[in-house]
Parts: structure tokens; C-alpha cells; sequence
């Protein structure tokens, strides 16, 4: 198995390839909808480069390069009505004689704006549609209640989380009874079960109705940056579903912007407003991933990993992964054929338990809480 570390008479040595030479191609999120509604040009650096989000005398947003020739007569700040976008991907008004400025799909969809990138050139696939968050429902769901932070990380490090079991040991509420992935095509699959940890239980009383008791997850990234976690979670009076959003886009080789939303479905039977728990539920998930951050910003890039088996299928992860960052006619069917791995949790989950046996014990004889 590619998580095992080769014979011991082996020197193992780190390898550092480099950052991919090329941004991933697919939809990536740029943020509400909403916050580029205005009646000015809203500049913004992706994918290494300026662009700008207008929008047109319809209400449509278009995305294209800051500078791009076929939008004579625009002044830094404003939209003239007149002004409509013509490039190789919005080719209006027969302007395709001109010389034409690389111009970028956009997708308005759920409140929120994504943009397609491909090195290629290619038209957004068919075939890798970001799905409805709601589905056919929303009106029975909150808005989305959207955080967002700015990271010097690597996005490999983000996506790394969909197999990363120990972080629901230390970061999560929930201690992992359940964790299998599934990698099919464009589709990264996370699936997790997992009762309330013990250190966090409590009993519920008429100031915190909201007890947790178990959650169940379904999280996918559907291309590149864009999960969609539909979210069950089990209270000791009532049953709360709800939705996270977790998505980014490089600004650069070296930085990106990450996204936290949180939708939750209402209910007459939910202890709380909905809306405030779905804002409670974005920022502590931000937060969390504002405490990976620290750790991603002092990280080197590593490509031969030396793990153990319950570090999850990292390597099946990276390989996923690299089919966004090659030519599609370079894709390999081990980047796309359907792979599953169960993780068996016993042995985990036996040593958190042991390790949280050991607290009360070692405070009272150290004055330190064990490792």
C-alpha cells in the first residue's frame, strides 16, 4: 500500500516537486452573488492575475481580464451599460474580428458566483456541473450564513482534509465511529459517522437545548475546490439538517481565499433560530480551519509522505487531484476510475479513549494534560 513506508534499509527522502504549473481547471467560488451586484467594477486577483466582475444592463455578471481591449471606454470604477463583453467566450455584436482578450466563464447559481478556469482554453464540461445545494427545496432552508479568510496555504492542504480521520479527534466535537472516501471521476466522496465526544457531552438543560448527540455526514468536493456537506445532526430533542459549504480559489501560486457557508433547514422543532445556528455553525468551522492555517503556513511541500494506515488514502486523494492540473487528454484512469477505502476506526478510537482515560490522572499527579 502507498501509505506503508518501504523496507527499513531504505533512506527515505523527502521530495518537493514544486507547485503545480498551472491552476486547477474546473468551477471555482468566488464568493455571494451578491457582492458583485453593484453598479461598479469589481476588481479581484485570481489565478495569478487581475480580472474584473461587471455586470450587465440584464443584471448578469460576466468575468473578464482587468485590461481587456474589447471593453473600450470602461473608467477605473464604473459600468457603462453600453459596454458589453466580447472575447473567445462571450463573442457579441460581431466583434470576433478583433483580437480577442481571454474572457471567463461565470455560473450564477444558489447566491453564489463561480468561475471556470481551464489552461486549455476549453469550454466548462457537461459533465462537471456543480449540483443544486438544496436541491429541489430551498425555500425550507436558511441563507447561506458565508464566512471567508485569506490564507498563504497550499489548496492541496485544504482538500487533503476529505481523508484526514485524526482531524475529527482533535479539531471536531464528533469522535469517528464510520469513515470511508469514494473517488469517482470528478467526485470526491467523504462519508462519516461518529457519536459526541465524551469531553464535550453535557446534559441538556432549558439554557443549552441544543445537546449533540451524533452526526452523520455526507461531504463531496465536486471538482477542485467546491464541497457540498450534507450534514444530519441528532440532537437529544430533536434532529437539525443542515448544509456546509467549504470552497477556495488561488489568488496566487501561494495564496488562496477560503470559504465557509452554512445553510440550515427549518424546522418547528429546532431549539433555536435557524439562521443564528447556522451562523454559530460557519464561524466555528472557519475558525477550525483558521487553526490548520497556522500549521499550513509553516508546512513544506511534501510528495512522498510517510504515513501510517490510519492516515487515510492520501495518496489516492493527490492522485484524484492531479486530473485538474493536465491536459484532459493526459488524464489517467487512476485518477478517475472509482476507488473506495474504508477506514477501520477501532484502534483510533481505542487509543483516544485511553488517552482521555489518562487526563484526570496525569493533571492530578503532573499539572499537565497528556500528549
Amino acid at each position: 500500500m502507498d501509505n506503508v513506508a518501504a523496507a527499513s534499509d531504505e533512506i527515505r527522502r523527502i521530495v518537493n516537486n514544486g507547485a503545480p504549473t498551472r491552476f486547477a481547471r474546473g468551477w471555482h467560488c468566488l464568493g455571494q452573488a451578491g457582492n458583485f451586484l453593484t453598479r461598479e467594477s469589481t476588481p479581484l486577483r485570481v489565478f495569478g492575475q487581475e480580472i474584473a466582475i461587471d455586470q450587465r444592463a440584464d443584471g448578469e455578471l460576466f468575468a473578464s481580464n482587468e485590461r481587456c481591449p474589447l471593453k473600450i471606454g470602461r473608467a477605473a470604477g464604473t459600468r457603462h451599460e453600453t459596454v458589453a463583453p466580447s472575447c473567445n467566450v462571450h463573442v457579441t455584436q460581431g466583434a470576433a474580428s478583433r483580437a480577442l482578450a481571454p474572457c471567463w466563464p461565470v455560473l450564477q447559481q444558489d447566491g453564489l458566483l463561480f468561475i471556470w478556469n481551464d489552461a486549455e482554453g476549453a469550454p466548462p464540461r457537461a459533465d462537471q456541473t456543480i449540483p443544486r445545494i438544496h436541491g429541489s427545496d430551498p425555500g425550507q432552508w436558511t441563507d447561506l450564513a458565508w464566512n471567508e479568510i485569506n490564507l498563504k496555504a497550499d489548496p492541496r492542504d485544504v482538500i487533503e482534509h476529505l481523508v484526514d480521520t485524526a482531524t475529527f479527534f482533535y479539531e471536531s466535537t464528533n469522535r469517528p465511529t464510520f469513515f470511508k472516501n469514494v473517488f469517482e471521476d470528478h467526485v470526491a466522496t467523504q462519508y462519516f459517522d461518529g457519536p459526541m465526544r465524551r469531553e464535550y457531552s453535557r446534559h441538556a438543560t432549558e439554557d443549552a437545548p441544543e445537546h449533540l448527540i451524533w452526526t452523520n455526514s455526507v461531504a463531496s468536493y465536486f471538482g477542485p475546490s467546491f464541497m457540498i456537506d450534507e450534514l444530519d445532526y441528532v440532537h437529544d430533542r430533536y434532529d437539525t439538517n443542515a448544509v456546509l459549504i467549504t470552497a477556495h480559489y488561488p489568488v496566487d501560486e501561494h495564496n488562496l481565499v477560503l470559504f465557509c457557508g452554512v445553510s440550515v433547514k427549518r424546522s418547528k422543532d429546532l431549539g433555536l433560530d435557524p439562521q443564528e445556528f447556522a451562523a454559530d455553525q460557519s464561524a466555528r468551522i472557519l475558525h477550525g480551519f483558521g487553526t490548520d492555517a497556522e500549521i499550513w503556513q509553516q508546512k513544506t511541500r511534501v510528495d512522498n509522505p510517510l504515513l501510517c494506515e490510519e492516515d487515510g488514502p492520501v495518496y489516492q486523494m493527490r492522485r484524484w487531484y492531479e486530473q485538474f492540473f493536465c491536459d484532459v487528454a493526459a488524464v489517467e484512469p487512476q485518477m478517475t476510475d472509482r476507488f473506495e477505502y474504508e477506514m477501520d476506526t477501532t484502534m483510533p478510537v481505542d487509543m483516544w479513549k485511553r488517552t482521555l482515560a489518562r487526563i484526570p490522572v496525569s493533571r492530578v499527579t503532573t499539572g499537565k494534560q497528556p500528549a
